[in-house]
């Protein structure tokens, strides 16, 4: 109940920054995932001024539960106070005020065309960040963490609460009802059987089905892959590692190895390197690891794609077709 309340807080203070709130926290499975296509730019007529970097209007077409929506964004203009200004503290506690020029700022509001009643605001920084209402029902939206991609994840914000609840009970629904919803497009949906009063035992996709655009492959219900657990373990500004990093996994010693034998480290096999330690990239051209006392935290999860057609499988990178 605390972390409802802290999101109806952030809706409304901070809307453009809730989605990579509660999505990071790892709390949020049963997200869509779409890809906002921009089908126009400026309104016709106008002229964009050439040191401007982001649109007066903007208008992006993606689905929502399959029906293709249409999101109409504009800048907000009254978002900084004339006298708008920020304060830092220099490395000598000097205090610095500065009144940087804000007209051109990437925070929007907007509606859903076709829907009187709908809102959104937006932050178009990096993707679009905040949230928006179609026919009554709110929705939060990020971007993605997957390189050379515009993948989005959708939720309700319904979600945020149900998340941990558990699934209906059947009893007294007809058989058809849903009772427990898909989490994610490596799940399936449960439905009332009409013949008992617990919803069935709960189900995944096979494991290996391609998933995220083919960035990843199901592994028990989850599409796990690497840009995903860079994320939950260094935040939004983490990415995967270079190649190079994942040489180290070589050395058998450390935190840079496949599995222990008998607590001493076992190296990779080079064709294996990308299923020991997991290593990102906060800073460019650097290997960022866990320094966890837990010697399997941080480590690549099972089931992640290790390279074209092959997952992680006990600490190996073998062929997703026989993998399972």
């Amino acid at each position: 109940m605390i972390q409802v309340l802290l999101v109806i807080i952030c809706l409304a203070v901070f809307p453009y920054q809730v989605s990579s709130i509660i999505l990071e926290s790892g709390n949020i499975n049963n997200y869509e995932v779409v890809y906002p296509q921009k089908v126009t730019a400026l309104p016709k007529g106008a002229i964009q001024q050439l040191e401007q970097k982001y649109e007066d209007a903007m208008q992006y077409q993606f689905k929502v539960k399959g029906e293709p929506v249409v999101l109409h964004l504009e800048k907000n203009k009254d978002f900084f106070p004339e006298d708008y200004s920020e304060t830092h503290y220099s490395p000598d506690d000097r205090e610095i005020t500065t009144n940087p020029p804000v007209e051109d700022h990437c925070y929007y509001y907007g509606h859903i065309q076709n829907d009187a009643d709908s809102t959104a605001s937006i932050s178009a920084c990096n993707g679009l960040k905040g949230y928006f209402t179609l026919r009554g029902v709110t929705y939060l939206i990020e971007p993605l963490k997957i390189p050379e991609s515009e993948a989005h994840a959708i939720y309700k914000y319904e979600n945020v609460e149900k998340e941990d609840e558990d699934p209906k009970k059947c009893e007294f629904r007809r058989a058809g009802t849903e009772c427990r919803p898909a989490r994610s497009e490596c799940d399936v949906a449960e439905y009332c059987t009409g013949q008992s009063a617990e919803c069935p035992t709960d189900v995944f996709h096979s494991n290996g089905k391609p998933c995220l655009n083919n960035f990843g492959y199901c592994y028990n219900g989850n599409c796990p892959i690497m840009y995903h657990q860079c994320y939950a373990l260094f935040g939004p500004n983490a990415t995967v590692g270079q190649d190079g990093c994942f040489e180290w996994n070589k050395k058998g010693e450390s935190y840079f190895y496949c599995r222990k034998e008998n607590d001493v480290p076992i190296p990779c096999a080079p064709e294996d390197i990308k299923c020991g330690r997991l290593f990102c990239e906060l800073i460019k051209n650097t290997c960022k690891y866990d320094y966890s006392e837990d010697p399997d935290y941080g480590m690549v999860d099972h089931g992640t794609k290790c390279g074209d057609g092959k997952v992680c499988i006990n600490r190996h990178c073998v062929d997703v077709t026989t993998a399972y």
